[in-house]
């Protein structure tokens, strides 16, 4: 799966998703609960899963690579210099 699918597919509360593409909430105190696709609801799960990715680290990719695409397709030099500067605005931003 993608990461623009990643993002679009995934559950209100999504922290995390593993290496299956199985999503993930981080409850706090080590607990963690993964998304019953059938059921469509959160089931408590206990200990987290292994190899996972952060749902906000996704997203901040996948906002940098859309700039850094806008960017490549900039056909004017006001355009790129626009484009540019967007993208060092994003990168300036603090990550969450």
């Amino acid at each position: 799966m993608k990461d623009q699918e990643i993002i679009d597919n995934a559950p209100e509360g999504t922290t995390d998703v593993d290496d299956v593409n199985n999503y993930w909430i981080y409850q706090g105190n080590g607990d963690y609960s993964f998304w019953d696709k059938d059921k469509n609801e959160w089931m408590h799960h206990g200990w987290g899963p292994f190899h996972t990715r952060s749902l906000a680290d996704i997203e901040r990719i996948v906002e940098l690579e859309l700039s850094a695409r806008q960017l490549l397709d900039a056909s004017t030099l006001e355009s790129q210099e626009n484009a540019m500067a967007e993208l060092e605005e994003l990168l300036a931003e603090p990550k969450p």
